[in-house]
C-alpha cells in the first residue's frame, strides 16, 4: 500500500506535465489571436487583394476564358459592347469591370466595397474562431486541473493512518 505522499507525488508527476502544457496551448492561443485582432486592418486588406485578384465572378468583375490567342480581340470587342473594360488579362482569361457611366459611378470602387465586404467577414469568422481556440485551452487546462483536484482530494491524510484501537483485554480466564 502506497503511503499518502507516495500518492501525491505520483499524482502531481502525472498531472502537472499536463498542466503545464495546457497553460502553454492557452498563451499560445491567446497570442495568436491577440495577433490577429491587433492586425485586423492589415489582414482585411491583404484578403481584400486575393479576392480582387482572383479570377472569378463574384463581386462584380465578368470572366471570359480565351482558349486561343486569336479570340482575344474578338472577346475584348464583344464586351465593350456589353460596356465592360478590361480590368486584367491573365493566362486564359480576361478579366473586364462594367465601364465607368458617369464621374460620379466607379465600378472598380463598388467591386473592391463587395471585396472588403468579404474579406471582413473572412477575417472576423477567423478571429471568432481563434477566440473559441482559446477557449477550448482554457476549458481543457479547467478539466485537467479539477480532475487533478479530485485525485488529491482522494488520498487520506497521513492523521487518518494512526487511529490508537483500545479495546477490553481478551481475556485469559
Amino acid at each position: 500500500m502506497n503511503s499518502p505522499t507516495q500518492k501525491r507525488i505520483e499524482i502531481e508527476s502525472h498531472f502537472i506535465p499536463k498542466i503545464k502544457a495546457a497553460l502553454e496551448n492557452i498563451e499560445d492561443a491567446k497570442d495568436i489571436y491577440n495577433a490577429d485582432s491587433l492586425n485586423k486592418d492589415t489582414l482585411i486588406a491583404i484578403k481584400t487583394k486575393q479576392l480582387m485578384s482572383q479570377p472569378v465572378e463574384d463581386y462584380g468583375f465578368r470572366i471570359r476564358q480565351v482558349t486561343h490567342p486569336a479570340m482575344v480581340q474578338t472577346i475584348i470587342q464583344n464586351m465593350m459592347n456589353e460596356n465592360y473594360i478590361v480590368y486584367e488579362m491573365g493566362a486564359g482569361f480576361i478579366k473586364f469591370v462594367p465601364l465607368q457611366q458617369s464621374p460620379k459611378h466607379n465600378p472598380l470602387a463598388e467591386i473592391e466595397k463587395a471585396c472588403k465586404k468579404a474579406a471582413e467577414k473572412f477575417v472576423d469568422s477567423g478571429i471568432t474562431e481563434k477566440a473559441n481556440k482559446v477557449n477550448n485551452a482554457i476549458h481543457a487546462h479547467n478539466v485537467l486541473v479539477k480532475q487533478a483536484e479530485e485525485a488529491l482530494s482522494g488520498i487520506k491524510p497521513f492523521e487518518s493512518y494512526l487511529s490508537v484501537i483500545v479495546a477490553d483485554e481478551v481475556g485469559n480466564d
